[in-house]
């Protein structure tokens, strides 16, 4: 199946209509993760597609640590995002819901 660029510009005006600041298409490195991460809480643009490879190989070499607080009441869904973000060198702290997420953060 071939996907269509064209298509695809669609989705990013859908997201940024919907308050969103970016979004990562799989599969990605957990290096790519971090950069993503990195570019989106930056806030300087819409983050389309994640990080490119040039970015990645300077984030790895980087000693940038982000720590994540994550609210998510799946025990599964948890383990699967702790993981991820380990894997990608963030420190991760789980909420079980936004309440105990609000009074974390």
């Amino acid at each position: 199946m071939v996907i269509n660029n064209n298509a695809e510009t669609g989705l990013a005006d859908r997201y940024k209509k919907l308050g969103l600041n970016g979004f990562i298409k799989k599969p990605f490195t957990p290096v790519g993760f971090k950069a993503f991460i990195t570019q989106v809480l930056s806030g300087n643009r819409f983050v389309e597609g994640g990080a490119v490879l040039q970015e990645e190989n300077k984030l790895q070499q980087s000693r940038i640590k982000l720590k994540v607080l994550m609210a998510e009441d799946n025990k599964v869904n948890q383990m699967v995002a702790r993981t991820l973000l380990q894997k990608a060198g963030c420190e991760v702290d789980i909420a079980e819901n936004g309440q105990q997420a609000v009074q974390a953060w």
